[in-house]
């Protein structure tokens, strides 16, 4: 099995908003289409007269504050749910909500207004897991998808499977052959550096194709007047200095305030965030053009990135209580400019230790405009453990959580997300529907 080409298959893909909400409204698109469309072909009269989303905490607590494309600013769940219904586009994936005429938006607010959409976080659940059920004149139709934000595992009509409609038939391959997830999980940083070094030109083509569509939303953000604007002026002001720390944090910034604004435009994704995709793509890209780097060399620093981007989230899980886009992605960013630097295995994870060392307690408390703020910080840590760690600066395995090697350092935040911070999305979330219940 080639792991790049599966990660870049199954991990990298353009998402058009916050892929959490999207995921939900693609769910529900799966679900639209199994009940529907051949009776919307054959003229009968198609109702929707509920539609039920139950989510993990993760899913539902970034799903919460987050603009949603095509909607004229509104954020949350349920217009996403009632959007993916009535006119999401199951065929575009995470771009299901690209094509959104006035009339499909106002169907959809009409459905909220009325109650007809009703969401429930699942404590029990975890690990990415979405149910959307709707109701209709012709029945129940319900979609599951689980693991990864298009795995859609389970479609039923009427209590019927709808299998053409799972996006993961059953393997012919033996069940104890390993996923590239299992395999990917068990290698060495100097693994991951060789299978970035063996980028072929197709995966090549693909990884400047996500560096183009993340520098083209990068450009619609700095026009929003938000935290990549304000950044920009401090810039024009010699408020901060003019180097690839300010150049580099402006494009992520703009690409996020794109992006968490709802801007119809799609980001290249890693790990299923595209927040993520921003920091492990744009940042080793503007550090690598500005001094200089090789073409070449900067698109398999990419790679290395997106592999240990996810690579990461295998120890810590896709919806970690930690910012992925920020450590996770931040650690990926760092590995490539190493890269750059020196092509040294060993420094790449001095580098990836150095970042974790600095900013790897950042929480996740949902998507929303302030991930622009965790996106900079990231940044600026990934380009500083980069050039400590080519330096020979690095911190070592008597700091805290850092281990004896990377591999270690890594699955020492596994264990901090997953045994350590096991209550951290619970009181979060907490905290996030008493704001919005007006307790606080």
């Amino acid at each position: 099995m080639n792991i790049l080409k599966a990660v870049l298959k199954e991990e990298v893909e353009p998402a058009c908003g916050c892929t959490e909400p999207i995921a939900v409204a693609y769910a529900c698109s799966i679900a639209a289409r199994a009940i529907g469309k051949n009776h919307h072909t054959a003229g009968q009269n198609f109702e929707i007269s509920g539609i039920q989303i139950v989510l993990d905490p993760g899913v539902f607590k970034n799903g919460m504050g987050v603009c949603i494309p095509n909607t004229n600013g509104r954020k949350g769940i349920k217009i996403a749910a009632a959007m993916g219904v009535i006119c999401g586009d199951p065929d575009l994936q995470l771009e299901v909500l690209k094509n959104v005429s006035q009339a499909d938006m106002n169907a959809a607010e009409k459905m909220v207004q009325e109650d007809k959409v009703r969401v429930f976080c699942n404590p029990e659940l975890c690990n990415l897991h979405i149910e959307a059920t709707i109701q209709t004149s012709f029945g129940q139709a319900r979609a599951v998808i689980e693991r990864s934000h298009t795995n859609v595992t389970t479609v039923l009509v009427n209590g019927n499977p709808a299998n053409a409609l799972v996006s993961r038939q059953p393997s012919a391959e033996p069940q104890d052959s390993p996923s590239f997830c299992e395999m990917l999980s068990d290698m060495t940083i100097t693994d991951l550096v060789n299978l970035a070094e063996q980028m072929d030109e197709e995966d090549g083509e693909y990884i400047q194709q996500g560096i183009e569509m993340n520098v083209a939303l990068a450009e619609t953000g700095f026009g929003l007047g938000k935290f990549s604007s304000q950044l920009h002026e401090l810039w024009k002001q010699a408020l901060v200095h003019d180097d690839i720390f300010s150049s580099t944090k402006i494009l992520v910034s703009g690409a996020t305030d794109a992006r968490m604004a709802g801007v119809n435009m799609p980001a290249m994704s890693s790990g299923g965030s595209g927040n993520q995709g921003i920091v492990a793509i744009l940042v080793p890209y503007n550090v690598g053009v500005k001094t200089g780097v090789e073409s070449q060399k900067i698109l398999q620093s990419i790679a290395l990135s997106h592999l240990l981007n996810v690579y990461i989230k295998q120890h810590t899980g896709k919806l970690a209580p930690i910012c992925g886009c920020a450590i996770a992605a931040g650690a990926g960013a760092a590995a490539a400019i190493a890269h750059q630097l020196t092509g040294s295995a060993e420094i790449v994870g001095w580098a990836v230790d150095n970042v974790l060392a600095d900013i790897a307690g950042m929480l996740c408390d949902g998507a929303k405009g302030g991930c622009t703020l965790k996106v900079i910080t990231s940044a600026d840590a990934a380009i500083r453990a980069a050039y400590f760690a080519a330096g020979g600066c690095h911190v070592t395995g008597s700091d805290g959580i850092i281990g004896r090697n990377p591999e270690e350092t890594i699955k020492n935040l596994g264990r901090l997300c997953i045994e350590g911070m096991d209550h951290v999305d619970n009181t979060v979330l907490s905290i996030m529907t008493s704001k919005q219940r007006g307790d606080t």
